[in-house]
């Protein structure tokens, strides 16, 4: 007969056909074990148990799939919330596979109420307390993860691990297959209205469909109604026609702030319209703003729209196509004016940067120096922090699989455990972390996961011995900003005593160092970037501003 941990790991090697990524106590050490050596899993071991969940979401954002996790019990799983709530913000799929105490524990030092806590969370939780239904609810939390696109905890009890599994015929996640769902008639017919030009003219204002699903409808829809195409960050490289202006919100060129001021229709496909993608109201002012979303939920739930679609982002936009009249397409915004000046965005996309008195380094010029330098087929993921905008600007990514942004909970120290996951999702691809001094002193541990699994991915630390944005919200309030400083730590030297390669950048040639070691990368290489703490960032500068504005009204 099969044991409750032996179907655990039967079920979940069924179920999952990539990695597992963990952290073992007592409770979950044998299922574990058991994925990789009796179903060959990979196993990849965390440091800190926020770095398991980290890697399997990296993992899931870059593959597309459910991640898979699992720790132990109590203090296991408490550690894990921070990771747990940006998955959930997030809309990741993970299910993360927990032990707990007995059904009967009465005194144990690690027995919390884990139901009561993550649901507290607005994540789902699986109770396996018995010896029955087993592989039913890990079905169903596979299914569930992959069809919510949320993650989902199992909690499986200590005293039940080694009870004899019942039987169970269900194979395959129910209701597994997810269903598309359409748009109205009536949905139909006012974009329809909406695409067409004011008053019947032809103008050079327009629509800006902004997205972060995939497909080729959009672009076509894009360039039938004459607009310009924009992305949420989470989307960065899913359009690149001419007349893609880039990234909309606070990451935004000033060409692009400009052209999108203008536009009249703001169609936006899967687009959570967070108030920093709107540019807190300013993104486009006098335009209507549709929001289409599968989930209804989404509707406007985090900023004011005109009219909310609930349906399949894609299917809306198959269905806006089909009605749209054969022939040239309207000129609106793709005219040469807008052309010319979308094309030198991408020349030059910042203004030339002033020197630093101080002889440390803009962070800006680092990352766009690092761009000249990496290959196109790459990974980048980004910690939180001061610096994040630099690389979500001005690193390119093939697609937007390729751009791990985790920051929908906005917490550091989560970036170096998910560029771990997405390097092992895409081993034939570079991966790119880029992450702050105070996010890599909370993960530092993981630098040793790195080392172990062996991944050649380049570790970019914007080092300005500075927790950057209290810096500089100190420093507009008035208040002294030495709390918010600590020493400088040679991260170079730390990576070389774990086993990784270190180098320190203290001027622009000291980048030639990342250079060398794409030509032969054998171990993670960690790239301690001087930066100067008193440089703030245009976008944070300009949130500052918005916010100012704001309270003025």
């Amino acid at each position: 007969m099969t044991k409750v941990h032996e179907e655990v790991a039967a079920v979940a090697a069924r179920l999952h056909d990539g990695p597992v990524f963990g952290l073992m106590g007592d409770a979950n050490l044998k299922f574990v074990t058991l994925m990789r050596h009796r179903h060959g899993m990979a196993y990849h071991g965390a440091r800190h148990e926020p770095g398991a969940v980290a890697m399997a979401d990296g993992w899931a954002r870059a593959t597309g799939r459910v991640g898979l996790c699992s720790v132990t019990q109590g203090p296991g799983l408490t550690n894990t919330v921070t990771a747990m709530v940006e998955s959930r913000k997030a809309g990741t799929p993970v299910v993360l596979l927990v032990g707990d105490t007995p059904v009967r524990s009465s005194g144990l030092n690690q027995d919390i109420d884990q139901r009561r806590m993550i649901e507290s969370l607005d994540i789902r939780y699986v109770d396996i307390d018995s010896d029955r239904y087993v592989s039913e609810k890990l079905i169903d939390a596979f299914g569930w993860a992959g069809r919510e696109l949320r993650p989902v905890v199992v909690g499986i009890r200590t005293d039940v691990q080694d009870l004899e599994a019942r039987p169970s015929n269900r194979v395959e996640p129910a209701g597994s297959a997810v269903s598309v769902r359409s748009p109205t008639a009536e949905d139909v017919d006012a974009l329809l209205d909406w695409s067409r030009p004011p008053n019947g003219r032809s103008c050079s204002r327009g629509a800006a469909p902004c997205a972060p699903v995939r497909g080729r409808s959009l672009s076509a829809l894009a360039q039938r109604i004459g607009a310009v195409t924009a992305t949420s960050v989470q989307a960065k490289s899913l359009f690149d026609d001419e007349f893609c202006v880039g990234i909309a919100g606070g990451f935004a060129s000033p060409v692009a702030v400009d052209v999108l001021a203008e536009a009249d229709l703001v169609l936006a496909f899967g687009c959570s319209l967070t108030p920093w993608t709107m540019r807190m109201g300013t993104l486009a002012p006098k335009a209507t703003i549709v929001q289409c979303d599968a989930d209804a939920a989404a509707l406007g739930a985090r900023y004011a729209i005109d009219r909310g679609i609930h349906a399949d982002a894609l299917a809306t936009a198959d269905a806006l196509l089909s009605k749209l009249p054969a022939g040239s397409p309207l000129p609106r915004y793709r005219i040469e004016e807008v052309g010319s000046r979308l094309a030198g965005v991408r020349a030059e996309p910042v203004a030339p940067l002033p020197a630093i008195p101080t002889g440390r380094l803009d962070g800006r010029a680092v990352v766009r120096r690092l761009e000249q330098v990496l290959p196109r087929e790459k990974t980048v993921v980004v910690d939180s922090g001061h610096f994040m905008g630099h690389p979500a600007m001005h690193l390119s990514v093939p697609n937007p699989a390729r751009f791990v942004f985790s920051q929908d909970f906005q917490a550091m120290g989560l970036g170096l455990a998910g560029g771990i996951g997405a390097a092992v999702a895409a081993p034939d691809a570079l991966t790119v972390v880029v992450i702050g001094d105070g996010g890599l002193m909370m993960s530092l541990g993981e630098l040793d996961t790195a080392v172990r699994v062996r991944l050649p991915m380049l570790v970019v630390v914007m080092n300005d011995a500075a927790y950057g944005a209290e810096y500089h919200l100190l420093d507009r309030f008035g208040l002294p900003v030495e709390d918010s400083c600590f020493p400088d730590s040679d991260f170079a030297a730390i990576a070389r005593s774990l086993g990784a390669r270190g180098a320190t950048v203290a001027c622009d040639s000291d980048l030639d160092a990342v250079a060398d070691w794409l030509a032969a990368p054998d171990r993670p290489l960690i790239v301690d970037c001087k930066i100067e703490p008193c440089a703030m960032a245009p976008w944070f500068r300009e949130v500052f501003a918005l916010m100012e504005a704001q309270n003025r009204r």
